[in-house]
């Protein structure tokens, strides 16, 4: 896959509420707000005093992607009719950005992110890395799950990640890695999901959390409740009614963490 993407005209102007926005590059398009975007390490207004959601943002875009993409796909017979299932997909993808190869200190290319999942009959994981061609680091999420057709589970993931500036490079090392093992069961009446967040930089649990999902006869409604309990930090417990019309689910789709 190539693709170009060009913002054709983008008005944003500096302003003393919403912030300066000028010569903000589009790598920041995914940075999640934090409160330096609204005060300085003096307590002081920051410069980017963003008041809504950073998908909101509009940045000037002019920028080449290029992408592979392979799969792996099965076929079956069943009952004399073919069936195909993509048990291992790979892709790779990088952008140049034209705009940042304009600056004083140019750094157009992007991460290099590349995914693989392979899916078999009870066995599925899913493994993403991000490259950083200026940091020279790779952030890493994966994940493997072992589950029954009940919909029954089990399963571990791995997560790494660096603190990469917006220089990109590596300011302070490794942010995280933590290790997190999530369980799920599902029931004729009840339908239960776990999940402990373990850091290996610490050695200990950081966060461990539930949800249940009480199923009355009728399977268009149910109880849900969920508890979140992060170390050190605040307790959260919760108790809704849902109404759950559409089919069966499975036990991730009704119970994400």
């Amino acid at each position: 896959e190539i693709s170009y993407s060009q913002t054709i005209s983008a008005e944003r102007p500096d302003h003393p509420f919403f912030g300066n926005f000028e010569d903000q590059p589009y790598s920041n398009r995914n940075k999640p707000l934090s409160e330096s975007d609204f005060f300085d390490d003096d307590g002081n207004q920051g410069n980017s005093r963003v008041q809504f959601d950073y998908a909101d943002r509009l940045f000037d875009k002019r920028l080449v992607k290029l992408g592979l993409t392979n799969r792996l796909t099965q076929k079956k017979w069943i009952n004399d009719s073919p069936t195909y299932k993509d048990i291992a997909i790979w892709n790779i993808y990088q952008s140049y950005d034209f705009n940042e190869a304009n600056e004083t200190n140019p750094k157009p290319l992007s991460e290099v992110e590349t995914n693989l999942y392979l899916y078999f009959n009870q066995i599925e994981s899913a493994s993403t890395f991000l490259i950083f061609p200026y940091a020279d680091v790779v952030n890493a999420y994966s994940r493997i799950r072992v589950f029954n057709p009940q919909g029954d589970f089990v399963q571990i993931g791995f997560a790494r990640e660096f603190d990469i500036n917006e220089e990109k490079v590596v300011e302070g090392g490794i942010k995280s890695e933590t290790m997190d093992f999530s369980v799920g069961l599902s029931g004729q009446y009840i339908d239960l999901v776990g999940k402990i967040d373990f850091s290996l930089l610490d050695s200990k649990i950081t966060r461990w959390k539930y949800k249940g999902y009480l199923k009355p006869p009728g399977k268009c409604w149910g109880i849900q409740f969920e508890h979140e309990q992060v170390t050190d930090g605040d307790t959260r417990f919760q108790v809704s009614l849902r109404f759950d019309y559409g089919g069966d689910k499975t036990l991730e789709e009704k119970l994400s963490l």
